[in-house]
This record gives structure tokens, sequence and C-alpha cells, in this order.
């Protein structure tokens, strides 16, 4: 994933953050290619990633405006992400800390109990920084 740290606390929340979130954090089962269709939804193509073959297409949960659904990706993150730290070993998920603070969320993913490598993201809304911490520990700059 091209993005940085930087861009990601820029990024608004909304379908484009979902499908960043599908594609590089949960990794919806039989993911493509997401496609916003007419800016209002997105979705996926469950049986290819070739808009006119096959009819499944699935809508990708609002994973940065939902707060259900952001949980469903800090659930994915502590049962499949592991990050490489120190080769060639995989360290998984040690502790998410959310706390509400100066008017907005601040959510940390840390993968060593020493707050090696600390995740974090900040919003006024709980969802949204669930997935910029989220996307930060996946793209691992």
């Amino acid at each position: 994933m091209n993005l940085t740290h930087e861009q990601i606390d820029k990024m608004e929340a909304g379908r484009e953050m979902d499908a960043k979130i599908a594609e590089h954090v949960t990794k919806l089962q039989g993911i493509g290619r997401v496609y916003l269709t007419k800016g209002i939804d997105c979705v996926y193509n469950a049986w290819s990633d070739k808009p006119d073959e096959g009819n499944l297409y699935v809508s990708i949960p609002h994973y940065s405006t939902e707060t259900v659904d952001a949980m469903r990706v800090l659930e994915h993150i502590n049962n499949n992400v592991k990050i490489t730290l120190y080769e060639p070993n995989d360290t998984p998920l040690e502790y998410i800390d959310m706390q509400w603070y100066g008017g907005k969320w601040n959510v940390v993913l840390a993968f060593t109990a020493n707050d090696e490598e600390r995740f974090g993201g900040t919003d006024k809304e709980l969802s949204t920084a669930i997935c910029r911490a989220a996307l930060k520990a996946v793209i691992n700059e």
C-alpha cells in the first residue's frame, strides 16, 4: 500500500476509507477489486475482479462510520494481524488502548508490551480513529 501515516491522518471517513480497510486490513474473503458505485456505496465482486463477470456484489461494511463495523476491524487485527519487528518472528497485537481526550478519540494498537511498535489514530468519531490506527499498522512504515 502506498499510503503514508500523514495521508491516513488526513483521510476522511467514508466509503474510500472503508475500501482501504477491506482491501488491506480485513481482506474480505473473495475480495478482488473494490468498486465505488455512483460514489454512494462501496462493493466488491466476490466472484471475479472484473465488473462484467459474475453477479455477486457484496456491500463493504461501513468501517469508518459505524462503531460496530469498526469493532470488527479490531477483532480481525487481534486474531489475524502480525507485524515483523525482528526477523524472522512475527509479533501479534499486545494491546488496544482507546481514550477520549481533548474532544477526540485516541486509539493505539501496540504490538509489543514495551511499546516498541505502536500505531495511533485520532478522530472525534471512534470508528474513524480505529480505522486510521489499523491502516497505519498494516502499512507499517
